[in-house]
């Protein structure tokens, strides 16, 4: 639950940070009872890093609170 990490929080977002770029928010990814959740997107970029925060709405611009998740990722 994101609150649990944020009490804020309803939602974690998933950003994309290209090279030399800014983050860009690429959807909310709710999860479940379980706990488990995943969001399917599309990039152009074939070098990033993906960035997961918890957040108090889907719809923002900029991340609020430090992520909870990173991983760089280099497409072949």
């Amino acid at each position: 639950m994101p609150s649990k990490v944020a009490p804020d929080a309803t939602v974690y977002v998933v950003w994309i940070k290209p090279r030399n770029g800014v983050p860009q928010n690429v959807g909310a990814m709710i999860l479940n009872k379980n706990l488990e959740g995943s969001l399917d997107t599309v990039t152009s970029h074939n070098r990033f890093q993906v960035i997961i925060t918890p957040e108090p709405s889907g719809r923002v611009r900029e991340a609020t609170h430090e992520p909870v998740f990173t991983s760089n990722v280099k497409a072949k």
